[in-house]
């Protein structure tokens, strides 16, 4: 309970952070309307690009739906999962990568798992049912929408950063130039953005793993998931929702060292 306390009170503070260098960066770059649409386009990217961004990336992943007749007993884990989530049954798809990967998409109200076959070859059905209990537990937690406003805001205050430092070069050549301190802010914005960014998306997956232990009451078999996972590929894989980050971590990971997961997952399971 305190932990998930934790988690969201740091998730909050991260999402207000988020949004207010995004407006101050919009401020300082284009005045009041540059913070309004700093904010304007954060809002409206959670509202209407979830949908075809999901469908933008499943066809990209060459996803197939998988009926519940060809795969049953995933069939029957995740209805029992997603019925203690509280959420629909997910439509499962599958993803023909080389390496274990698992992804939830969608949204709560219409939730999408995609798994590959080298996940399902790996790991023990116990593993895969730790692992799918914590994609839906991302699902649960709204965490695609709360990355979805992280993204838009890093991108917007990329967007907005380099138009103030332009029009400060442009003032510094018309002999007016703008104080020093904003055009260092504009300069250092972006990558402030990214690592809070990215700490969001590593207390995102603690939050994650606890509420996968929840929702199985098994723990040790996230834990033992994650260290299956790692042993065998030890680099970062080009989109990994699931999979552990390379070591050691550093404030550009966006999750947390196998290690502390692993370590936090035994500490549930004393």
């Amino acid at each position: 309970m305190l932990m998930n306390l934790q988690n969201s009170l740091h998730t909050t503070a991260l999402v207000l952070a988020l949004g207010g260098v995004a407006a101050l960066v919009g401020w300082l770059a284009a005045g009041s309307a540059g913070a309004v649409v700093a904010v304007g386009v954060m809002v409206v990217s959670v509202v209407v690009r979830h949908q075809g961004a999901t469908q933008a990336l499943l066809r990209q992943l060459g996803a197939a739906r998988v009926p519940d007749h060809v795969a049953p007993g995933l069939a029957r884990l995740l209805a029992v999962l997603s019925a203690r989530a509280g959420l629909p049954v997910p439509r499962l798809f599958l993803v023909p990568l080389p390496v274990p990967q698992a992804l939830a998409m969608g949204s709560a109200d219409a939730p999408l798992v995609a798994v590959s076959p080298a996940l399902l070859d790996r790991l023990t059905p116990r593993q895969v049912a730790a692992v799918l209990a914590h994609e839906l537990s991302h699902l649960r937690h709204g965490d695609l929408r709360v990355m979805r406003l992280a993204d838009a805001a890093v991108a917007v205050t990329g967007g907005l950063a380099r138009l103030g430092l332009l029009a400060g070069i442009i003032a510094l050549i018309a002999g007016a130039p703008m104080p020093f301190w904003v055009l260092l802010l504009l300069y250092l914005a972006p990558s402030g953005m990214v690592a809070l960014r990215q700490a969001l998306s590593r207390t995102r997956e603690f939050a994650a793993d606890a509420g996968a232990a929840h929702l199985t009451g098994d723990p040790a078999a996230l834990a033992d998931a994650l260290e299956a996972l790692e042993r065998p590929h030890r680099a970062r894989w080009w989109w990994q929702p699931m999979a552990p980050a390379a070591e050691p971590e550093d404030w550009l990971s966006s999750h947390p060292s196998t290690a502390e997961r692993v370590r936090r997952l035994r500490l549930l399971a004393v």
